[in-house]
C-alpha cells in the first residue's frame, strides 16, 4: 500500500502527518488509503456550492464543542463538501463507506498524529468500544483550547438496502471539551450525538441558484438548458451532472426531465442491451471495486468500451484494474428497483466463491452445488474479490443460498481459512457477523443457529483486537520521550492490557520486555517477560474459561426450572472450575432435597468432585434426611463427611431439629461436637430454637452455658430481641454483667447493641449508662446513634433527635438521620421524612437518602409526589438513581410519558439534574422494560433506537423477549435476536447476555435446547 502516488498538494494534512508515523500508518494502511483515494477524488470535482462551504468555514470559525450535522439525500453534494474540507483544513476524517470496517481505529491514528499525543499507539479495543473512543478524545481534548479546536469530519454509511458493512460503527457517544464533530447523514436519520447545530441541503435561496448556475456554465451548458435543468434539479448536484451528461448523450431532452435521481437512472438503464444491464446489476452486487478481469469472465467479453461510455457520464469510477459505481445511489436505485434480480445475482457470485475455495480445498463440499461450480477456476484477483466478499454475497442472495451456504462462514475451516490468509480475525468476524444478521432478521431460524453465530461473532471481534510488538515498542520509545520512563511504560502498558490474553499479547509483552531491559529498566522487564511466559501457551484468555463456566451454570439452572435434572447435570458436566461444578450441583442437592428425593441428592453430593463443597452438600443431606427419614438414618451419612467443619455444621443443625421434641437428645449431639467453638456456636443456635419454641427459661440456661463471652452476650442479645418479659431483661441484665470482660475491639459494637437493647424496652437510663462506658469521640456517638435508632423504632422521635442533635461525630449524625429517614417512611410521615433528610450534612448522604425515601414514597403509590421530592436532590448519580428506580413505579401508574419527558424534554435546567448519555441510555432501557412487563411490546420497541450503549439496547430486548413468551413467538424470536446482536461488540458482551437469555431459550425449545446451547459454547471455545 503506497501514497507516493497522490500529488503532494494533494493530500490531506491528516495523511501528511500520519505519513511522519510509519509504525502507525502500516496498522491503517488499508482503510486509510480507500479513504484518502475517495477524498482526493471528490474534494477535486468540488465545483459551485460556495455559499455552503462558506456556512461551514463560519461554523469552524466559531463552534468550540459538540457535533454539527450535515443532512441531505442522495446527490446533494456533502461527501464532497467534507471531502475538501479534509484536503484543505488539518482535520481528521472518517468516510464510513470506504473504511475497511478500520474506520475507528484509522481516525484514531489521524488524531494521534495531529496532536501528538504522548503514546503514538492505536487503542486495540477502539474499533467495539465507545469508552475507548470517548478516552483518546479526552487526551485529544488536552491538547487543543476553545480557539483551536479539535475537528473530526465523519460521512456516516448510507447504503441501507444492500449494506457494504455488517459491524457497527462505534462512534463516542459524549464530547469532551473543544471536540467538533462535523457529521454527515441522510436525511430523516438520528446522529450519534444530539447535534448543537443543523445544517440542512441543499440550500433554497439565490446564493446556491447562483452556485448551480455557474456550475452548469463551466460545463457549457446553454441560458435555456440550465434554466431547465436548474428548475427540476431541487438544488441537487448531483442531478445536474448526471443530467446535463445525459442531454448531451443524447438519452434525454431538457424538457423531458422530471425530478429525482431515479428518473435519470431510469433514462440510463433503459439505454443499455442485455450486456450492458448485466454488467450495471453486476456493480450494483459489488461490496467493493470489482475486478475487471471477474466483469469480463461474467459478461463474456470486454467491458472497458462499455465502461468508458459510463465514466464519461459520471456513472462509474474506472482505474486499471476495477471498477465500481462513482456514487451509492446508483447501487442504491437497483437494490429498491430490482430487489429479485439482484438477489439471484448475490447468489450467483455466492455459489462461484464456494466453487472457488471448494477448489483450493479450503473448505468441504456442501451438498446441492452444482458439480460446475465446484470445479470453477479464477485468477488471483478474481479469488481474493470471492473470499472477501462471500459471505456479504451470501447474506443478500435470495433464501435458498442463504440457508445453504451462508451458515459455512461459522465453521471451523471457513474461520481458519480467513484467519490464515488476513493474519488477523477481523474478516472471519465480519463474515460471521453476515451470518448472524441473517439469524436475527429470519425468525424460522433454529435458535441453535443464532448463538452460534452470536457467540462465534463476539469472540472473533474481540480475537481482532491486536497489536504489531513493533508498533508497541517504537510506542514505547516516543511516551518516553516526553513522559519520563515509567509513565510512559504504564500508559502503553493500559493499551496492551486492551488486547486478549493471547500468543499475540505474549509477543507484544516478550518485546517491550527486552525493551526495557535494554533501558535498563530491568525490574519492569523481568515483570513483563514473566507475563508473556504466562499467557504464551493458554488456549484462550481466564476470563473467557470463567464467562463460559458462568452460561453453563445459567443454562444449567433453567434447565433445573424445568425439573430437567439430568439435563441440568450433563450442562455441568462442561463446568472447567471444579469448585464452579460443584457450586451447581450443590444447587442441583438443593433442589432434590426441597423435593424430597433424598437417596437421589445423596447420589449426587456424593459425586461432587471439590471436596469442601462434597462435605457441605452430605451435610445438607444428613440434615435432610433426619428431617425427612429419620435421625438415625442421617448418622449414616454423617459418617462420610470428611471436613471437621462441615460435620460440625450438620451436627448443630439435627440438635436443633431435635431440639422442637427432644432436648436432651439434642443437648448430647452439642455435646460431642469436637471443640469448645463449635460447642458455642452449637449452643447459641440452640438458643434461638429455644427461644422459637417458648422454651424462655431453658433458652436462657442455655446461653449462660456458652463459654465465650462474645459468643454469649450476642446470644443474650439475640434472646432479648426475640422474648419480652422478664427473660428478656434477665438476657440483658447478664450480658451487662460480662461484657466488660471482653476485649476492646469486640467489645465496642457490643456495647453499642447493648445500649440500643435497653433503649427499644424503654429504659432510657440503663442505655445511657452503657453507652457512657465506651470511651467519649467516636465509639461512644456510636453507641447513641444506635441508640437513638432504637428509640425512633418505639416511636420516641424527640428523645432520638435530641440524642443525634448532641453527636458530635458528622458521619455518625448523619447515619443516624438517615435510619430516622427510613422509620418515618416506614410509617408514611412523608413530611418529617423530608425534613430530617435535608438536616443531613453530608452533601452525598443528603442526597442518597433523599433518593432512598422518593423511592420509597413511589413504591407507597405516592409517585407523583415523590417525583416532586425528587427535584430537591442536587447529586447528579443520585437524582439519577431516585428517577430510574421510580420509572417502572411511573409506566406501571400510566404516566409513561412522564417517565419520557424527564429525560427526552425536561424542564429543569438544574446540571445537576442532566442526564449523561450513559445514564439516559440505561434510563430509557429502564423505562422500556417497564413497558414490556405491562405488555407495550410496540412501544417498548420504539425506545430502542435511543439506547446508546449496546448492553442497556440488549438487555430491553431481552425484557420484550421474555415479555413476548405467551403472546407473540415471533416477536419473542426477533428480540432475542437482538439481544444477541450484541456480540458485534465483542465476546464480553454476549456472553453477559447469554445467561440472562437463558429463560427465554427455555421458553423456546425447553431442556433439550439449553443442553444443545451449552454444547455450541463448548464446541467453539474448544476450537
Amino acid at each position: 500500500m503506497t501514497f507516493d502516488k497522490l500529488p503532494a498538494a494533494e493530500r490531506p494534512p491528516a495523511l501528511n502527518a500520519l505519513m511522519a508515523y510509519p509504525h502507525l500508518l502500516d496498522a491503517v494502511a488499508e482503510s486509510m488509503y480507500a479513504q484518502t483515494q475517495l477524498v482526493v477524488t471528490r474534494a477535486r470535482r468540488l465545483t459551485g456550492q460556495r455559499a455552503v462551504l462558506i456556512e461551514i468555514d463560519a461554523i469552524l470559525q466559531t463552534q468550540q464543542h459538540g457535533l454539527v450535522m450535515i443532512e441531505g439525500p442522495a446527490g446533494s453534494g456533502i461527501t464532497t463538501l467534507l471531502a475538501y474540507i479534509a484536503t484543505t483544513r488539518p482535520v481528521a476524517y472518517w468516510f464510513a463507506n470506504h473504511d475497511a470496517e478500520m474506520g475507528a481505529a484509522t481516525l484514531a491514528a489521524q488524531l494521534i498524529t495531529l496532536y501528538r499525543l504522548s503514546v503514538p499507539l492505536v487503542p486495540p479495543a477502539i474499533q467495539s468500544d465507545a469508552t475507548v473512543f470517548e478516552h483518546l478524545l479526552e487526551k485529544v481534548s488536552e491538547q487543543t483550547t476553545p480557539d483551536t479546536p479539535c475537528v473530526i469530519v465523519i460521512d456516516a454509511p448510507t447504503d441501507h438496502i444492500q449494506p457494504h458493512r455488517v459491524l457497527p460503527m462505534v462512534l463516542p457517544r459524549v464530547l469532551p471539551p473543544n471536540i467538533v464533530i462535523i457529521y454527515s447523514c441522510l436525511s430523516g436519520e438520528r446522529p450519534p450525538i444530539s447535534p448543537v447545530l443543523r445544517i440542512t441541503l441543499p440550500k433554497p435561496g439565490s446564493a446556491a441558484l447562483r452556485d448551480q448556475s455557474q456550475v452548469l456554465l463551466r460545463m457549457g451548458c446553454s441560458t435555456d438548458t440550465l434554466i431547465s435543468l436548474v428548475r427540476v434539479a431541487q438544488g441537487n448536484f448531483r442531478y445536474l451532472h448526471l443530467a446535463y451528461a445525459l442531454v448531451r448523450a443524447g438519452l434525454t431532452t431538457p424538457s423531458d426531465l422530471r425530478p429525482g435521481l431515479d428518473f435519470l437512472y431510469t433514462i440510463w438503464w433503459r439505454s443499455l442491451d442485455a450486456t450492458g444491464q448485466r454488467l450495471a446489476r453486476l456493480l450494483a452486487v459489488a461490496g467493493e471495486p470489482l475486478p475487471l478481469t471477474f466483469c469480463t469472465a461474467q459478461l463474456g467479453t470486454d467491458p472497458r468500451p462499455l465502461l468508458r461510455q459510463w465514466a464519461t457520464l459520471g456513472i462509474v469510477a474506472v482505474d486499471e484494474q476495477t471498477v465500481a459505481y462513482d456514487h451509492w445511489s446508483v447501487s442504491d436505485y437497483f437494490a429498491r428497483q430490482q430487489p429479485n434480480e439482484l438477489a439471484q445475482l448475490h447468489a450467483e457470485i455466492a455459489a462461484l466463491g464456494y466453487g472457488d475455495f471448494m477448489t483450493h480445498g479450503a473448505v468441504p463440499q456442501l451438498p446441492g452445488i452444482p458439480s460446475a461450480v465446484l470445479l470453477a477456476e479464477t485468477d488471483s484477483v478474481q479469488t481474493a474479490y470471492l473470499t472477501q466478499q462471500f459471505a456479504r454475497h451470501a447474506a443478500l442472495s435470495t433464501r435458498r443460498t442463504r440457508a445453504e451456504l451462508l451458515p459455512m462462514v461459522a465453521t471451523r475451516p471457513w474461520v481458519r481459512a480467513r484467519e490464515r490468509r488476513s493474519a488477523t480475525t477481523l474478516p472471519a468476524a465480519s463474515d460471521v457477523a453476515w451470518e448472524l444478521r441473517e439469524a436475527v432478521s429470519s425468525t424460522d431460524q433454529p435458535v441453535a443457529r443464532l448463538v452460534r453465530a452470536a457467540v462465534l461473532t463476539g469472540t472473533l471481534v474481540s480475537l481482532a483486537r491486536t497489536m504489531k510488538p513493533d508498533a508497541a515498542v517504537a510506542a514505547l520509545h516516543a511516551a518516553i520521550e516526553t513522559l519520563g520512563r515509567e509513565p510512559a511504560l504504564k500508559q502503553v502498558r493500559t493499551l496492551v492490557d486492551q488486547l486478549p490474553d493471547s500468543h499475540i499479547k505474549a509477543q507484544v509483552l516478550r518485546q517491550l520486555g527486552e525493551a526495557c531491559y535494554e533501558l535498563k529498566m530491568r525490574t519492569a522487564a523481568m515483570r513483563l517477560l514473566a507475563q508473556a511466559l504466562d499467557i504464551e501457551e493458554i488456549r484462550l484468555p481466564k476470563a473467557w474459561d470463567e464467562q463460559r463456566d458462568m452460561v453453563h451454570t445459567e443454562l444449567a439452572r433453567a434447565a433445573l426450572s424445568l425439573e430437567a435434572v439430568d439435563i441440568a447435570l450433563e450442562i455441568g458436566t462442561r463446568i472447567g472450575h471444579n469448585e464452579r461444578r460443584g457450586v451447581l450441583e450443590t444447587q442441583v442437592v438443593r433442589w432434590l432435597l426441597e423435593r424430597g428425593n433424598v437417596d437421589r441428592a445423596r447420589a449426587v453430593a456424593s459425586a461432587i468432585e471439590h471436596e469442601s463443597l462434597c462435605a457441605w452438600a452430605l451435610s445438607e443431606v444428613a440434615v435432610s434426611t433426619a428431617r425427612q427419614v429419620d435421625p438415625e438414618a442421617a448418622d449414616a451419612v454423617l459418617a462420610l463427611i470428611k471436613s471437621e467443619t462441615a460435620r460440625a455444621w450438620a451436627e448443630i443443625e439435627l440438635a436443633c431439629y431435635l431440639a422442637r421434641t427432644n432436648e436432651v437428645a439434642a443437648r448430647a449431639r452439642i455435646d460431642k461436637l469436637e471443640n469448645q467453638n463449635q460447642r458455642d456456636r452449637g449452643l447459641a443456635q440452640l438458643v434461638q430454637v429455644l427461644a422459637d419454641t417458648a422454651k424462655d427459661g431453658d433458652a436462657l440456661d442455655a446461653a449462660a452455658q456458652i463459654n465465650d463471652v462474645a459468643t454469649r452476650v450476642s446470644a443474650l442479645l439475640d434472646l432479648r430481641l426475640r422474648l419480652e418479659g422478664l427473660v428478656a431483661m434477665l438476657a440483658l441484665e447478664q450480658a451487662t454483667s460480662v461484657i466488660d470482660r471482653l476485649e476492646r475491639d469486640v467489645q465496642v459494637p457490643l456495647v453499642a447493641m447493648l445500649a440500643a437493647s435497653y433503649a427499644s424496652l424503654g429504659k432510657q437510663d440503663e442505655a445511657h449508662n452503657v453507652a457512657e462506658q465506651l470511651v467519649a469521640g467516636e465509639e461512644r456517638d456510636r453507641a447513641f446513634s444506635r441508640v437513638a435508632v432504637a428509640m425512633g423504632q418505639n416511636g420516641d422521635f424527640s428523645g432520638s433527635l435530641e440524642i443525634v442533635r448532641n453527636l458530635n461525630d458528622t458521619d455518625e449524625r448523619d447515619w443516624t438521620l438517615h435510619e430516622l429517614v427510613r422509620i418515618h417512611a416506614e410509617h408514611e410521615n412523608w413530611r418529617s421524612a423530608r425534613e430530617l433528610a435535608l438536616e443531613i450534612d453530608s452533601d452525598q448522604q443528603r442526597a442518597r437518602t433523599l433518593a432512598d425515601l422518593v423511592i420509597a414514597q413511589a413504591r407507597n403509590d405516592n409517585v407523583l409526589a415523590a417525583l416532586k421530592l425528587a427535584q430537591s436532590i442536587r447529586v447528579r448519580d443520585e437524582y439519577v438513581r431516585a428517577l430510574t428506580m421510580i420509572a417502572p413505579i411511573l409506566v406501571a401508574a400510566g404516566h409513561t410519558q412522564t417517565a419520557l419527558k424527564l429525560v427526552q424534554e425536561p424542564e429543569d435546567d438544574n446540571p445537576e439534574h442532566q442526564f449523561t448519555p450513559v445514564q439516559q441510555s440505561r434510563y430509557m432501557a429502564v423505562v422500556a422494560a417497564a413497558l414490556a412487563n405491562r405488555g407495550d411490546l410496540n412501544q417498548a420497541r420504539e425506545l430502542l433506537p435511543i439506547m446508546r450503549h449496546p448492553l442497556d439496547h440488549a438487555r430491553a430486548c431481552l425484557t420484550i423477549a421474555e415479555a413476548a413468551i405467551l403472546h407473540d413467538d415471533t416477536q419473542m424470536y426477533n428480540a432475542l435476536g437482538m439481544a444477541l446482536s450484541v456480540a458485534l461488540y465483542g465476546r464480553d458482551e454476549v456472553m453477559r447476555m447469554l445467561p440472562q437469555a437463558a429463560p427465554v431459550i427455555a421458553a423456546i425449545g425447553g431442556a433439550a435446547l439449553l443442553n444443545e446451547v451449552s454444547a455450541i459454547v463448548e464446541e467453539l471455545d474448544n476450537w
